[in-house]
């Protein structure tokens, strides 16, 4: 079985997250890149924070390499 149900959502939340290797991790092991490329669309949201935005930029980078997408945004705007 996969570890999530089509359909059914995560959100992941990784402080002090530096470059983001544990949020990947956890992205790869749900096996969300998989469903979306063959689902067109998969409901994840990660959030990664750190203090040091150079190792945001790095862990950007590499999700834009890895997945093809990344988004970073001020931690201050967070919901939470």
């Amino acid at each position: 079985n996969h570890p999530m149900e089509h359909g059914s959502s995560m959100s992941i939340l990784d402080v002090a997250g530096g470059t983001g290797d544990v949020a990947f991790r956890f992205v790869d092991a749900a096996g969300c890149a998989e469903r979306s490329r063959s689902s067109g669309s998969d409901e994840i949201k990660v959030t990664v924070c750190d203090i040091n935005p150079e190792m945001l930029r790095v862990g950007e980078k590499r999700a834009r390499d890895r997945y093809g997408h990344a988004l970073l945004d001020d931690t201050k705007a967070l919901s939470f």
